[in-house]
């Protein structure tokens, strides 16, 4: 038996879905290459010619090196090393400095705040179990972008809440963020869907229920072979 990540829905409650900044795209964790940092930010070129205005904003913590993950999950290929520093310094030296932002760590309000003003969430990393910066994502109500690792190509449909993206397919992730860019009709649905979806399946009131019934199931099931 398998439970969810948990959330708190109230503390992520948006009393209007339609109130954000349409040129904001937001990454939130480490920034590495593990985590598709580097190929986000390269997805930066393309897509402000698209979108001039559009703004990419990152938050978390930078750092050289991979702790953990040096495979991607989807076909077992060997992480290929990327200094994020390097990247940042390259697209910061570049024309499209202005469309890129890096905020450092966020936390408390000041990460509510950053959530609720984004237009969509994107987590196109190698590696995962179930993100909780995507679960605050949906429960905030973000059409969410994220690759097919971990519990995501379970919870995230393809077209529905958001899109599903190959790890380091910069161009598909590309013309993915365009998309919801530039749909606003597409956008909203994803954005309705989510904020609805997290409450159904992942509020921490419906999985301590269900932690419940199964620890029952387990005690009934010991007792009878005792018995």
């Amino acid at each position: 038996m398998v439970l969810y990540q948990a959330i708190e829905t109230d503390e992520y409650d948006n009393d209007d879905l339609a109130d954000f900044d349409p040129k904001m795209v937001f990454f939130m964790g480490h920034l590495t290459q593990a985590k598709g940092y580097c190929d986000l930010v390269r997805t930066i070129p393309p897509v402000a010619t698209k979108c001039p205005d559009v703004r990419f904003c990152f938050a978390g913590t930078m750092r050289r090196g991979e702790r953990g993950v040096f495979f991607d999950q989807t076909n077992g290929r060997p992480l290929r090393y990327e200094d994020p520093f390097e990247i940042e310094k390259e697209i910061k030296a570049g024309s499209y400095n202005q469309n890129y932002s890096n905020l450092g760590v966020v936390s408390g309000q000041a990460k509510q705040k950053v959530l609720k003003s984004c237009n969509l969430f994107v987590l196109p990393s190698y590696s995962e179990g179930f993100s909780r910066a995507v679960l605050e994502g949906m429960s905030v109500g973000k059409p969410i972008i994220c690759t097919p690792v971990g519990a995501h190509q379970e919870i995230i449909q393809d077209g529905v809440n958001g899109f599903v993206v190959e790890p380091g397919n910069v161009p598909q992730l590309a013309d993915r963020i365009i998309k919801i860019l530039s749909d606003h009709q597409l956008r909203r649905r994803m954005a309705e869907t989510n904020y609805r979806y997290a409450r159904e399946k992942f509020d921490i009131k419906i999985i301590a229920e269900q932690m419940e019934k199964y620890l029952k199931r387990v005690i009934d099931e010991s007792n009878s072979m005792v018995d």
